[in-house]
């Protein structure tokens, strides 16, 4: 059902372009053996340099955000407040530091699964 990966060529385009180009596509996981699918419905670009809200505003290069610095394709995954992880894929040649997050996902396989990996949620 799902079977075009995307190359890293489709990485190295504009983050903008990918921001968009994403919207649609499916994020998979095959961790040990259990399978999820979540359809993308919902992306945000991060420009690194002139971007207030990027972790590499103005250039900024730690460890924590050298991953930013590499050639599109990889994985950055972050916590945010202590709780919350965000993933986002770095677009763009070496050392732009773009990236794009994926801020939401309409599951398509493996809810289940999905919900067990987060943290439980207090009830209201």
């Amino acid at each position: 059902m799902f079977h075009q990966k995307l190359n890293r060529d489709f990485y190295l385009q504009d983050a903008f372009e990918v921001t968009k180009k994403l919207l649609g596509a499916y994020l998979c996981t095959c961790i040990d053996g259990k399978i999820t699918v979540g359809k993308i419905v919902e992306t945000e670009a991060y420009i690194g340099g002139i971007d207030k809200a990027s972790h590499s505003y103005k250039g900024k290069r730690t460890k924590r955000t050298e991953i930013q610095f590499g050639i599109g394709g990889h994985a950055y995954i972050f916590l945010v407040y202590g709780m919350y992880s965000q993933f986002c894929v770095v677009t763009g040649p070496e050392n732009i530091s773009d990236v794009v997050l994926v801020r939401a996902l309409e599951p398509i396989e493996g809810l289940e699964l999905m919900q067990a990996r987060r943290k439980p949620q207090k009830k209201k």
